[in-house]
């Protein structure tokens, strides 16, 4: 495994039980800033939970930030993660750039709603990318207890699939996330024997 996880999915074990976290696949977009005192990433949780519609969510930050759109098409928007929950972010493929796209993969980029253009844009039927997932925040979660809990089998770490990332059901996309770990880790198992001692060896 990689000891860079930019771009790969978080599958919660089903011991996990902390209320932020629990059944959350969260897609790691980006790596924290050099400045922030934590070293890690910022994450999306890709489950669909709490959806609401994106004007409901634009009227909201509005209110809080003065910021937004007058009106906009519907559009749902998901919990993404209890961090910077004023900002939008937009999940999408390499169809649609702006100055706040951040490059993922060569694949799948991320735009921050942090102006009225990008959320007319996403918001529009006629200008947004053809995949979209859209999301009210981020999880923040540091390197080194990142990697400990993935030692003692706390995630499950998937590489993106965009079949999950940009599903159009999401009603169990936890469980066929789950899915494909435990067959991931069986071939795995497999091919190389038991990689608990690697996987355990997180870098410094």
């Amino acid at each position: 495994m990689s000891s860079n996880l930019l771009s790969h999915l978080l599958v919660a074990d089903p011991g996990l039980i902390d209320p932020t976290l629990e059944k959350s696949v969260i897609f790691l977009i980006d790596e924290t800033s050099p400045d922030n005192p934590v070293s890690g990433y910022m994450g999306v949780d890709i489950c669909g939970k709490n959806q609401q519609d994106l004007a409901d969510v634009i009227q909201e930050i509005t209110r809080r930030r003065k910021f937004g759109p007058n009106k906009t098409d519907a559009f749902p928007v998901y919990q993404g993660g209890p961090h910077f929950t004023d900002y939008l972010f937009f999940m999408h493929g390499p169809d649609y750039e702006s100055d706040l796209t951040t490059k993922i993969t060569d694949n799948v980029r991320y735009t921050i709603g942090a102006d009225n253009g990008i959320v007319l844009d996403m918001s529009s039927q006629r200008k947004r990318p053809k995949d979209i997932f859209t999301a009210a925040g981020v999880h923040v979660l540091g390197t080194v207890d990142l990697w400990a809990d993935i030692g003692l089998g706390a995630w499950h770490v998937l590489p993106y699939d965009s079949e999950l990332v940009f599903a159009k059901d999401r009603s169990n996309i936890w469980g066929e996330a789950l899915a494909r770990a435990e067959r991931q880790a069986e071939r795995q198992k497999a091919d190389f024997g038991d990689l608990s001692d690697f996987i355990t060896a997180r870098p410094c």
